[in-house]
C-alpha cells in the first residue's frame, strides 16, 4: 500500500471529506488529492504529523 492509498484509507475511516483534512492540517485541499492519488512523494516529516493529528492517529501509522 502506497502513501497515499493508506492517507486515503484512514480519512475514509475517520469519515472525514478531503477539505476537512487539508483545512486540519493546514495545507491546500489540491495538495492533499495529489497526495492521495500518488502523483507526489510522501511529504515531510511535519506535514505527516499534521495530518495525523487531523486523523487523531500516531504518524506511525501513515507510515505503515
Amino acid at each position: 500500500m502506497t502513501f497515499g492509498e493508506r492517507l486515503r484509507a484512514l480519512r475514509l475511516e475517520r469519515r472525514r471529506n478531503q477539505k476537512e483534512l487539508a483545512a486540519a492540517a493546514s495545507i491546500d485541499v489540491t495538495y492533499l488529492s495529489k497526495l492521495e492519488n500518488s502523483r507526489l512523494e510522501p511529504p515531510a516529516e511535519a506535514t505527516i504529523r499534521r495530518l495525523a493529528a487531523g486523523l487523531e492517529v500516531e504518524p506511525t501509522e501513515l507510515l505503515l
